[in-house]
């Protein structure tokens, strides 16, 4: 579906056939070898032009290819900045030939139409343990899509989503050694490290992104004799809402003191063969974060855990009295996290996702978001 491109101070959009871009140029491919990644996932129309382009170095569409889309094309290629799909398989098809090589075509074709520099592919499927053909299957889906885009466009850029940890993550009993040779690098998502909880009982709300957590995914994948310069570090603009299974509060403010606010024991949801899951939450965007936190319903405010160097806090719901706990990633954790960057010599960052923060609010607001971006230079 194409829609009303947005009144935006750029506009690079000309009515050409063969390029939408005003400066034809702007629709050539980059032509940039390997470099430090910062790479974002655009999920929500109009807000790129907030990017800090000085910084990010690839953008993966995770939404309709609009106008909007476009017209962000046209403007990362004037900053010589990498627009990607983001292509999405369904397992059940590894071991249809005649499938695999239909889906590699289309993403091919859809690069070509609309000047994309490349794929990155999002499996986040089980794969059953023992099924080492399907494995081999996948490693293979990655490396004949490489080398068909490589083949038509020699620097585009071909990459892979992998789990927090290679331990086989909700059940994705990947070859994440032959991925990672098959393709131009692993985008690690150091996040969702709740999805599967085994410890302890009851089920308790905890860091979305932990930094010890983080830490081990990471060195599980350098076991594998994966380079760390093939891996990119992806991290959460984001956190998750909790609902605590206390009985409902009886005071106005339902507000524990900083150094007694007890642990949120969460509703039991099992996931891929774990007893708790952080779907028992809500994904938040860091933008409504921040206005919970900074608003009356917070209480006692911003704490830290210092297990897992993670921000949280509660607050009450009041419709129902109930306690709520955050869980969530701000400038101070990110920072700890970025660091493994350079001292672990990453291949760079990623963000899940680049349009979560409140780029057009208050001058507080717009303030917030950029320091979310000045602390990748720790990474850079």
């Amino acid at each position: 579906v194409v829609t009303a491109v947005l009144a935006l101070p750029y506009s690079s959009l000309a009515a050409t056939a063969d390029c939408p871009c005003r400066d034809k140029s702007h629709c050539n491919l980059i032509e940039i070898g390997p470099r430090q990644e910062v790479l974002g996932f655009s999920n929500h129309r109009g807000r790129w032009i907030h990017y800090d382009w000085t910084k990010i170095t690839t953008v993966a569409v995770f939404r309709d290819w609009d106008e909007d889309a476009v017209e962000m094309m046209c403007y990362a290629h004037s900053k010589n900045v990498r627009v990607v799909l983001v292509g999405f398989f369904d397992v059940a098809n590894l071991t249809h030939p005649d499938r695999v090589q239909s889906w590699i075509g289309d993403q091919l074709s859809k690069a070509v139409q609309f000047h994309a520099d490349g794929i990155n592919i999002d499996v986040e499927q089980p794969i059953a343990k023992g099924h080492a053909a399907e494995a081999e299957e996948l490693v293979q889906l990655v490396a004949k899509t490489r080398d068909t885009f490589h083949a038509r466009f020699p620097h585009s850029q071909v990459t892979f989503d992998v789990a927090w940890s290679p331990d086989h993550v909700d059940r994705r009993w990947y070859d994440a050694k032959g991925i990672a040779d098959a393709s131009d690098f692993l985008v690690v998502m150091s996040y969702d490290e709740q999805g599967q909880i085994y410890e302890p009982s009851p089920c308790v709300a905890g860091p979305n992104s932990g930094l010890q957590q983080t830490i081990g995914g990471l060195n599980g994948y350098i076991k594998l004799n994966i380079s760390p310069g093939k891996l990119v570090l992806g991290q959460p603009w984001y956190g998750y809402d909790y609902t605590c299974l206390d009985s409902p509060s009886e005071e106005p403010a339902g507000c524990a003191p900083r150094d007694k606010v007890p642990v949120c024991n969460i509703t039991t949801v099992p996931y891929e063969g774990a007893y708790c899951s952080d779907a028992a939450g809500t994904q938040k965007e860091y933008v409504w974060v921040m206005r919970m936190l900074e608003g009356n319903a917070s209480c006692p405010g911003r704490m830290w855990d210092a297990k897992s160097m993670a921000p949280y806090f509660d607050f009450i719901d009041q419709s129902d009295k109930r306690r709520h706990q955050v869980w969530y990633d701000d400038p101070v954790s990110l920072t700890l996290k970025y660091q493994l960057v350079q001292k672990m010599h990453l291949r760079g960052l990623a963000f899940w996702g680049t349009d979560f923060l409140d780029y057009e609010g208050t001058t507080e607001a717009k303030a917030e978001a950029k320091v979310m971006w000045d602390v990748v230079d720790v990474a850079i």
